[in-house]
């Protein structure tokens, strides 16, 4: 009994003086930007975030920056894109054919909803 009670303190002496390490490793690390004296200019999110809104019955599928995206009967995705990105059919439907140019990403377009007929 001895033995397992001699086994049992060691073990937590040895848990807590690891413990008590952690915290003093973190802390010795240099204060990396935190004190830069110039800090660099954050840039601007220049691409455009718009809601493309599927107004059909049918479900179509839509090509992005070459990113597929299924878009559902009467259901919605949003897309963020640079200026100047064109929406394409990747299937054929109704009115549009695969390839066809559905809506190109213009700052008009940023932070609206455009409605695919």
């Amino acid at each position: 009994m001895l033995q397992k009670t001699r086994s049992f303190v060691s073990s937590l002496v040895l848990l807590l003086m690891l413990g008590g390490l952690a915290p003093a490793t973190a802390n010795a690390r240099p204060l990396g930007k935190l004190l830069h004296m110039h800090p660099a200019a954050q840039e601007q999110d220049k691409r455009i975030t718009s809601r493309l809104w599927d107004g059909t019955a049918f479900a179509r599928q839509i090509v992005v920056a070459g990113c597929v995206h299924t878009l559902l009967p009467n259901d919605g995705v949003m897309i963020k894109a640079p200026a100047g990105t064109e929406v394409l059919a990747a299937s054929d439907s109704y009115k549009h054919r695969k390839g066809d140019v559905l809506v190109e990403m213009t700052a008009d377009r940023n932070n609206s909803t455009v409605t695919l007929n």
